[in-house]
């Protein structure tokens, strides 16, 4: 039991250090990082978001994952904006820095709404090679790590950086009281070489694949289904659910709406892993968002079912002019 649990804590880091991306529960909470063509889609004038994640508290120290992002229409056609992210992994010392310039072009035509985006930035990773363990370090005598082995990494850096392209699109329409949407990011094309050990490991392109679909009802509530798919180099997941959104009249509290919903992360083909519990509130020109993930993986024997735990918030300028952004309608 001893050397299983070893094992698959060592699998579990090396998941992290050799590279996996970095992935929210919330991604509606990061139109950013979802799809660059998201640049400039917003209600208002200018946005804000902001989403941090920490996971896998309970093994000792947790992964940190922070989203900062801002965004505006610069006119009719065009919109532009920043993206910054900062991804933390305590027990092996790993983190990473990203920085996005991004933008995007929007075109209407026959009532549909569509817009495609680009983004150009700059990745720095860095890690404690005196925190990690690698697997010529496992005493098979003991069933442990023995940091007095060698671990034959000679080669081995502490650092790395490299230029990181994304691009996106996005495509939507009103349809009476439902309005449809579907995206499709790339991330990586340009396959950045990314190692420690100085080899050429490219990193693979990752497709996100999304969607959803806001049915507005008569009265103050939506339901809004939606889902993401994944994959890269082999590897894949999808997350779905639903999120349920109540109109609120609060004129002292200025709140508008509350929600909350459901979701489930599982790879095609392979196990299951999480349950994720959403909620946010409303309040004019700010949206909160939590969110919480519980382990049905078989990491579970470890992190004692406690998966990750989600805020956001999100800061939109309401326009002061007629909405850049507002899907047409079909009409009848």
């Amino acid at each position: 039991m001893r050397y299983s649990l070893s094992i698959l804590v060592f699998f579990l880091l090396s998941i992290r250090l050799f590279g996996q991306d970095i992935h929210f529960s919330q991604f509606y909470s990061t139109p950013l990082f979802l799809n660059p063509a998201n640049t400039g889609d917003c209600d208002g004038t200018i946005r804000f978001a902001n989403l941090y994640r920490s996971q896998w508290k309970s093994i000792g120290q947790s992964y940190s994952t922070l989203s900062l992002s801002v965004d505006k229409p610069m006119n009719s056609k065009f919109g532009g904006g920043l993206l910054v992210l900062y991804d933390q992994s305590g027990l092996v010392g790993l983190s990473a820095v990203k920085f996005y310039i991004s933008g995007s072009y929007k075109k209407i035509f026959s009532n549909n709404y569509l817009r495609m985006g680009v983004q150009v930035g700059l990745v720095h990773k860095y890690f404690d090679p005196g925190k990690a363990t690698y697997p010529d370090q496992f005493d098979m005598s003991s069933g442990y790590y023995n940091p007095g082995l060698p671990n034959y990494e000679a080669n081995m850096g502490e650092t790395m950086t490299y230029l990181d392209a994304n691009a996106g699109i996005l495509w939507k329409i009103k349809i009476g009281n439902i309005i449809p949407e579907l995206g499709a990011s790339f991330q990586h094309l340009n396959m950045p070489v990314e190692s420690f050990g100085g080899n050429s490991n490219r990193l693979p392109i990752r497709t996100n694949l999304h969607t959803s679909i806001r049915i507005n009802t008569y009265g103050n509530f939506s339901l809004v289904p939606s889902a993401i798919y994944s994959y890269s180099a082999g590897t894949n997941e999808l997350l779905s659910g639903f999120m349920a959104n109540f109109g609120i009249v609060s004129p002292s509290l200025h709140t508008t709406s509350f929600s909350a919903g459901a979701f489930y992360r599982f790879g095609i083909n392979r196990n299951y892993d999480a349950i994720v519990a959403c909620a946010g509130i409303d309040f004019a020109k700010l949206k909160f968002g939590l969110s919480y993930d519980y382990t049905v993986s078989e990491v579970q024997t470890i992190s004692k079912n406690q998966g990750a735990f989600e805020i956001s918030i999100i800061y939109s300028n309401i326009a002061y002019l007629f909405n850049l952004n507002t899907v047409p309608c079909e009409r009848y």
